[in-house]
C-alpha cells in the first residue's frame, strides 16, 4: 500500500516554533522523519497543491469548494460561482479590519436567518446559496468581471486594501455596499452586539470560477476534511472519506489524503494553533501511519508539503534494514530554514 498526503503548512518558519516543537512529543511524526528523504518543492497554499494533484490549473476555488458540501447536488459544467462568506468587519486603528467566518464562531440558526435576506438583495445578480455557518456561494448569473481577493488574505487585515478590481470593480463594491446595509439591523446582529458578540455585517465574495479541467487522480480511497479536496474527490468520481477514518482504513493499492489544518496557522505565525493541529494530525495521521509501516501494511509514504515561501517533499520507505536510522526530532526538520526549491 502507498499513501500519499498534500499537507501544506508543515514546515512552519515561526520565530517560536522550534522552541514549541521541542516541548511536544510526537513520536509517530519522529519516526517517519527519521526515515524521510527530503526534497524542496515550490511555494503553493492549499486549493493549488490539492487542484494540481488532479491535474486541475489554480483559480477554480469557488467551484471546487462548493462541489465539495456534500449536502449539495455537484455544481453543472455552465454555472459561474463565488464563494459568499458570511464575515464581520470593524474598525481598529483607523482601518476597517476583517474577522473571517471561523472567527465569528456563526451558529447555523444565525446564518439560515442571515440568508434570506441576502437572497433578496442579491436576485438582480445571483442566486445566494448557503452551505454552512462558515460558507455561502453566489450562482451567479453571468461572470462578474471583476477580480476578487482571496478572503486568507484579507483576514485581519485592512479591506481597503483589498476591494474588488477590474471592470467590475465599481459594481461589486456597490452590491457589497448593500450587502451591508442589508445585514447591519438584522435582528441576528442586533442580538449578537448585545452579547458582546461580531456582527456578521458583510460578505466577502472570492473565487469566481467554474467547471474547467476535469479531475483525475489514482488514488482507491481520499481521505479528507476540506470542501475544496471533497469536491476534487467527487467531481472525479470519488466519495471523499473523512480524515478521522484513515488510521482504521482497510489496506488498498494506494490512498490520498488531503489535509489543510495547518495552512492557515502556518501562514498567520499562529504556532499555537498550529502546534494544536499538530497534536491533533499525530493521533489521526502520523501514529497510525508509523504503526503500519512497521507492520508492513505501508510500504512508502509520500508527502508533499509546500508553504507561502517553498516547502519539502518527503519520500518515507520502512527501511527495516538500515537499523541505525533513528526518530528525528521534528524541530531539525519543520522549522529549520527551506533549501531553495529547484528553478528559484
Amino acid at each position: 500500500m502507498q499513501v500519499s498526503i498534500v499537507l501544506p503548512g508543515l514546515h512552519n518558519d515561526a520565530a517560536d516554533a522550534a522552541s514549541a516543537l521541542r516541548n511536544t512529543s510526537l513520536p509517530g511524526l519522529a519516526w517517519l522523519l527519521g526515515r524521510a528523504k527530503t526534497a524542496s518543492i515550490p511555494k503553493a497554499g492549499s486549493t493549488e497543491a490539492f487542484a494540481s494533484r488532479f491535474g486541475v490549473g489554480n483559480g477554480a476555488t469557488a467551484v471546487l469548494r462548493r462541489a465539495g458540501e456534500l449536502a449539495l447536488p455537484l455544481p453543472q459544467a455552465d454555472e459561474v460561482w463565488l464563494c459568499a462568506d458570511l464575515v464581520g468587519l470593524h474598525f481598529a486603528r483607523d482601518q476597517m479590519v476583517l474577522t473571517a467566518p471561523d472567527g465569528l464562531a456563526l451558529t447555523d440558526t444565525e446564518a439560515a436567518a442571515l440568508a434570506e435576506p441576502l437572497q433578496d438583495i442579491l436576485r438582480e445578480v445571483g442566486e445566494y446559496v448557503p452551505a454552512t455557518a462558515e460558507r455561502g456561494y453566489l450562482r451567479l448569473h453571468e461572470r462578474s468581471d471583476a477580480i476578487f481577493s482571496d478572503l486568507i488574505d484579507v483576514a485581519g487585515r485592512p479591506v481597503a486594501l483589498f476591494l474588488p478590481e477590474g471592470r467590475g470593480g465599481l459594481r461589486w463594491g456597490r452590491i457589497i455596499n448593500a450587502v451591508q446595509i442589508a445585514l447591519h439591523d438584522q435582528p441576528v446582529n442586533r442580538a449578537r452586539e448585545a452579547a458582546g458578540l461580531r456582527a456578521a455585517n458583510s460578505l466577502w465574495f472570492w473565487g469566481e470560477s467554474r467547471l474547467g479541467t476535469q479531475p483525475a487522480h489514482s488514488a482507491d480511497s481520499i481521505y479528507t476534511d476540506n470542501p475544496v479536496g471533497a469536491g476534487l474527490a467527487r467531481l472525479a468520481g470519488s466519495a471523499p472519506q473523512p480524515l478521522g477514518t484513515f488510521a482504521a482504513s482497510p489496506t488498498c493499492r494506494e490512498a490520498l489524503l488531503l489535509i489543510d489544518a495547518l495552512d492557515a496557522p502556518a501562514r498567520f505565525r499562529d504556532t499555537w494553533r498550529w502546534l494544536e493541529a499538530l497534536k491533533a494530525l499525530e493521533a489521526e495521521v502520523f501514529a497510525p501511519l508509523a504503526t503500519r509501516m512497521q507492520r508492513g501494511e505501508i510500504a512508502r509514504v509520500e508527502i508533499a508539503a509546500p508553504g507561502e515561501r517553498g516547502g519539502l517533499a518527503l519520500a518515507i520507505t520502512p527501511q527495516r534494514w538500515a537499523f541505525w536510522r533513528k526518530p528525528m526530532p521534528p524541530e531539525q526538520l519543520l522549522a529549520a530554514p527551506l533549501p531553495a526549491a529547484p528553478g528559484t
